[in-house]
């Protein structure tokens, strides 16, 4: 079966997003049962519904098995992704944080999903050789960039060898935010040369430069597929 383009994704949760109950976006029920989960243990994801919920239905096709994130924060991005993953998911986790932005808790629960977590605690350009090692030649479905902003493009420029054809690279913070974001220029020069998508919310109206302030912003692009000779 051909997968469904980012388009026909973007077209069908607008058009169920114009209607008065949530109960007919389901991945936003999706996101929002996890979401509850995670606040029971403590924890959080920092996306917003309706920005991971347009997300999970572009996702939910693939059933992730290997995700690769730089910045895993609580782990709140992960867990929820795990929810739509296939079986026994690898998630390799990029994250200098000390203490480690996982909670035990959290931990256990992505281990309950049955999740095979890998967290290296460096920063994102002294970990690629641990992940060279780590796939020994196998490629993740999703690469999540939600590190460093500064770091955004070269986190790309060093990872995107991992993603598979037909993978998802996934930006967070693509928008002008109350901090100025340096995701927001990157984001728009990256995207041009590749089948992308924006999942935005917008959040009380507020806009800048014609961009919604409120809403962080979520964007997605796919990597080209290899073609067949």
């Amino acid at each position: 079966m051909e997968a469904i383009r980012p388009d026909q994704v973007v077209a069908r949760v607008s058009q169920l997003i114009e209607r008065p109950s949530w109960d007919a976006i389901p991945g936003i029920n999706t996101f929002l049962t996890w979401k509850q989960r995670l606040e029971n243990v403590d924890a959080q994801v920092l996306q917003t519904a309706t920005e991971m919920g347009g997300l999970i239905e572009l996702l939910r096709q693939e059933a992730p098995t290997r995700v690769l994130e730089i910045g895993g924060a609580f782990g709140g991005w992960g867990y929820v992704v795990s929810g739509i993953a296939g079986p026994h998911m690898e998630y390799i986790v990029i994250d200098p944080t000390p203490r480690g932005p996982f909670t035990s808790k959290v931990t256990d629960m992505l281990q309950e999903q049955g999740v095979a977590l890998t967290h290296l605690r460096k920063k994102s350009q002294d970990a690629v050789v641990d992940v060279v090692k780590l796939l020994d030649g196998k490629q993740v479905d999703i690469l999540h960039i939600d590190g460093d902003h500064g770091r955004a493009k070269q986190d790309f420029a060093l990872y995107r060898q991992f993603v598979r054809p037909g993978g998802y690279v996934i930006f967070h913070d693509i928008l002008y935010s109350r901090e100025a974001s340096d995701v927001t220029p990157v984001w728009a020069d990256i995207r041009r040369g590749f089948y992308s998508v924006e999942f935005c919310a917008a959040q009380g109206g507020n806009q800048r430069e014609g961009r919604y302030t409120d809403g962080k912003g979520i964007g997605a692009i796919r990597m080209p597929c290899e073609r067949k000779v």
